[in-house]
């Protein structure tokens, strides 16, 4: 590269550190002892220690900057938000979310990670609900047999999300014995133990009141991809709520997108249960990116203004230039390594994960879903992806996989896959459990779907593998 330009690249970046700086550089080291970053978040999230396993990550990476956490209900964050007692939320309540930012309350949604919802209800399963995979289906033959049903209040998380379900079955909750109580999901967990009756409510509200009713109450249908509870991480915005502490606001943000932070929080398993209750979502938040190309647009632009304006100087600084664009470049490709390792934050969650591109015809595979069928390969992406499927799925099963992942790519807004396979006698003889979403490209016909694979019984290895010679006893020498 000309020195001239070596020069300009470097000054650019230097001015971008120190002349005009990120929010960061407002807050004085004073400031960063002194102050807190004020988080918002649903009373699950602390009960269950999710959110201690991440303020005492963060503090090993930025010990200057202190996180108080404050717990309310779903309506109570926003309110909080709105009143100036939050710089953070994080909640699972989507419209209240899209409503909180179309009001001008937030500056921006960033989705954090994945909990799941489920239907409870008496030991048993006498309405035979578990193996359903269609959540009309479910709630129909719950309002067919009228079971006595108690529900959160419409105002909770749960109760909004209960209601779009009953809504999509075509299901009015007026039969007899169905209660709707003014309370959060805790205490209709409670309620509909005591009458031995069935709820809906998030699962890591039941984890954390397992001991006190699972006696009358156990998961009847969980695990589906239509349950995903997904939660979102709200800043406050600073133009519309004075004293928002953006800068410390932003910093744990960016913390909680990061690597580190999503395997953090793939990692949390709740000592009381010996469950893992979240798997990781930053990574297929699509305003996230869109924010980070932006910033990088910032950086490439500012570099061409400071290039034009000091081209004289750049002769005389040739070798300190060269120097400094090496250091700026070398910045440069970490940051597109992290978006590139970025998905491997979801390994912690215990999945294998698959991201199949249609338009290009390729799938990217975790190290998860590559041991689960027994793919004997090193990269993480793999042509052709319906011979993939035909090498691990079981010949009698496998017509129907084609035909649950057709049927999901056919819907004109993006279906839902969720499907149970045997693999290949090859692979080892197990049965998995394939999920995924279909995502349309926005002003294209071009889709992708991404999902995962978990083994639902183990498989022996397969005959002849390496797996398997591994696992034989070995005989006592000389035998």
């Amino acid at each position: 590269m000309p020195p001239l330009r070596a020069f300009a690249r470097a000054f650019a970046l230097t001015l971008a550190l120190t002349l005009a700086p990120p929010a960061g550089a407002a807050v004085s080291a004073d400031a960063l002892l002194e102050d807190a970053v004020r988080v918002v978040m649903m009373p699950g999230l602390a009960e269950s220690g999710l959110a201690k396993w991440i303020v005492d990550d963060f503090k090993a990476t930025r010990s200057g900057i202190r996180v108080e956490v404050t717990t309310a209900g779903a309506d109570e964050v926003f309110a909080l938000g709105r009143e100036g007692d939050a710089d953070l939320l994080v909640t699972h309540h989507r419209a209240g979310e899209e409503l909180f930012i179309a009001e001008g309350w937030g500056a921006a949604r960033t989705l954090l990670m994945f909990g799941e919802y489920a239907f409870y209800g008496p030991p048993g399963d006498k309405l035979q609900l578990q193996g359903e995979t269609d959540v009309r289906v479910i709630v129909r033959k719950l309002a067919q047999a009228q079971v006595p049903f108690v529900a959160a209040s419409p105002r909770s998380a749960a109760g909004h999300r209960l209601a779009e379900l009953l809504s999509l079955a075509g299901v009015a909750p007026t039969w007899p014995g169905f209660e709707t109580l003014d309370k959060d999901p805790g205490d209709a967990l409670r309620a509909a133990a005591k009458a031995d009756a069935y709820t809906f409510v998030d699962a890591i509200t039941f984890q954390t009141l397992k001991r006190e009713v699972q006696a009358n109450l156990q998961p009847v249908v969980r695990a589906l991809p239509s349950l995903r509870d997904p939660y979102a991480v709200i800043s406050i915005s600073g133009e519309r709520v004075p004293g928002v502490r953006h800068e410390l606001a932003q910093a744990f943000l960016e913390y909680l997108v990061s690597e580190r932070g999503q395997a953090r929080i793939g990692s949390f398993v709740q000592r009381s249960s010996n469950a893992t209750l979240f798997s990781p979502g930053a990574h297929g938040d699509d305003g996230l990116r869109a924010r980070r190309a932006e910033e990088s647009l910032k950086i490439t632009t500012l570099e061409l203004y400071t290039a034009l304006a000091l081209g004289v100087l750049a002769i005389a600084a040739a070798a300190v230039a060269t120097t400094a664009w090496r250091r700026a470049r070398r910045r440069v490709r970490r940051h597109q390594r992290i978006e590139e390792r970025f998905a491997l934050a979801v390994e912690a969650a215990g999945s294998g994960i698959w991201d199949w591109d249609l338009a290009d015809d390729q799938v990217y595979l975790s190290r998860r879903f590559r041991e689960i069928v027994g793919l004997e390969t090193k990269s993480h992406w793999f042509p052709a992806p319906k011979e993939l499927w035909t090498r691990a799925i079981h010949p009698e099963d496998l017509a129907r996989v084609h035909r649950a992942i057709d049927d999901a790519v056919a819907e004109p807004a993006g279906g839902v896959l969720s499907v149970e396979a045997r693999l290949r006698p090859e692979r080892g003889a197990g049965r998995v459990a394939i999920r995924g979403n279909v995502h349309r490209r926005r002003g294209t016909r071009h889709s992708r779907i991404v999902g995962t694979i978990e083994s639902l019984e183990p498989a022996d290895p397969p005959a002849g593998s390496e797996r398997a010679a591994e696992a034989a006893p070995q005989s006592p020498a000389g035998a």
